[in-house]
């Protein structure tokens, strides 16, 4: 059995025996003999279920992964699938889009890709516009050299022989993701409705109390943080004879072009999300997380604005996790110049980190992008921008299962390209808004 049909197996379980609860709650009386013994029988089932669960995540957590294929603390992406490279023929993502161009009515794709279309469809409760691919596709050089050979066929006519070509596409120039850099986790794999996790709100207190004096009653108060899936479209373009191509490198660069569309999209709005049309709401947006001012139309950045980010994270007891800060280039640019402290051989707030491009800020980690926005106003100050700090662990992405790729080849079929459509649902959240603490009103410049 696999770990996914655990999982939903635990669900239904847990399912079943809420309902037997709650229907005895609603009528206002105990449960039957019956109704207990099924109950009992339930609770046996999802112990032994969620032991299994364990036993899985145990081993999962004890494979070797290669550097290149970890995501921070996102781990796996979606449920679990068919082997993508041991199959008949490797996973290509191309052939998924032709499938979906030649099948598109009946849906009945073959090969591997039609595997895990299948196992991906088991996971949605709406039906898909196409063709459904894993976000866990393998992308690195090395892996394609070593998973994806061609078959070489010399008795035939050359046209039989695989395409592979040896160069670089020039890839544009675009936003450096830093949500996942800096420990953004993700939720996989999520089916149905709204998902929920519990979170505690309220705690219970102690009390000094007289002999023979009652304490005061307290209780503990269990909340929900909720994920709800909304759908982000993405839309790319390629030619014809691109779709038809078998070399390595073409076959990467729709993989990397496709997953950089929705993947940088996903960064932004973790960063600056509006939560407006259908649009989650992201730190810099969100009026829970804390702001520290600098003044009436924003100012220069200085040493005391640093330290109260981090005051008021760890006031609010929540200075744990993948604490690191974030800001614009125009940003990292100014705190390089700015000092700390002394003037002859000045110590700058933005010190040299440990990994190339990036840097420490009182020796927490720093990254810089252009995802931060470095245009932002207040009062009379215009081109500010804005400084995060905080644990990055506590922005959780939920992933609805597979990505939806339709490949429209109408719309510009006279000149020989095809419209690729993405359509991926998911939500995002913050456990703790108080993990976070921003200055917006920094001058950039």
């Amino acid at each position: 059995m696999k770990l996914f049909e655990l999982k939903r197996d635990l669900a239904d379980k847990q399912k079943e025996g809420r309902s037997i609860v709650d229907k005895a709650i609603a009528e206002k009386r105990g449960l039957t003999a019956e109704e207990q013994t099924k109950v009992d029988g339930l609770r046996a089932e999802v112990t032994d279920l969620q032991n299994k669960i364990t036993a899985f995540e145990a081993r999962d957590a004890f494979e070797s992964l290669d550097p290149e294929e970890r995501s921070g603390s996102a781990g796996r992406l979606g449920p679990e699938l068919p082997d993508l490279d041991n199959a008949k023929h490797p996973y290509s993502l191309l052939r998924a889009m032709n499938l979906s161009l030649e099948k598109r009515d009946s849906q009945q794709y073959d090969g591997i890709e039609g595997e895990v279309h299948a196992e991906l469809r088991r996971h949605r409760v709406n039906a898909p516009n196409g063709i459904l691919i894993p976000w866990s596709l393998r992308n690195t050089r090395q892996a394609r050299q070593v998973t994806e050979k061609r078959d070489l066929t010399t008795s035939t006519a050359s046209g039989n022989i695989a395409n592979v070509l040896g160069t670089e596409l020039i890839q544009i120039l675009r936003n450096k993701m830093v949500m996942n850099l800096l420990g953004a986790r993700v939720l996989t794999g999520l089916s149905g409705g709204t998902f929920s996790l519990p979170k505690q709100t309220g705690k219970a207190r102690a009390y000094h109390t007289p002999e023979a004096v009652a304490a005061a009653k307290s209780n503990m108060v269990i909340g929900q943080v909720t994920w709800t899936p909304r759908t982000l479209t993405g839309v790319t373009a390629l030619t014809r004879k691109t779709l038809l191509q078998s070399s390595l490198d073409v076959e990467a660069m729709a993989r990397e072009d496709l997953m950089a569309v929705l993947g940088i999209e996903f960064d932004r709005v973790g960063v600056n999300g509006a939560g407006q049309d259908n649009e989650p709401l992201g730190m810099l947006q969100d009026p829970n997380v804390p702001t520290v001012a600098i003044g009436a139309n924003g100012g220069p950045i200085d040493w005391p604005t640093v330290v109260a980010l981090e005051t008021q994270v760890a006031t609010a007891n929540a200075e744990f996790g993948n604490l690191a800060y974030l800001t614009s280039n125009k940003g990292r640019g100014k705190m390089k110049v700015t000092p700390k402290i002394g003037s002859t051989f000045p110590v700058f707030l933005w010190e040299r980190g440990q990994a190339y491009g990036e840097g420490e800020v009182n020796s927490y980690r720093a990254v810089s992008s252009e995802q931060v926005p470095s245009n932002l106003t207040k009062g009379s100050g215009t081109n500010l921008t804005a400084l995060i700090y905080g644990n990055f662990q506590s922005a959780t992405y939920g992933l609805w299962s597979g990505l939806d790729i339709l490949v429209d080849p109408y719309t510009q079929g006279a000149a020989g390209t095809v419209n690729i459509y993405m359509y991926q649902d998911y939500d995002l959240q913050f456990r703790y808004e108080q993990s976070f603490a921003k200055c917006v009103d920094m001058q950039a410049a």
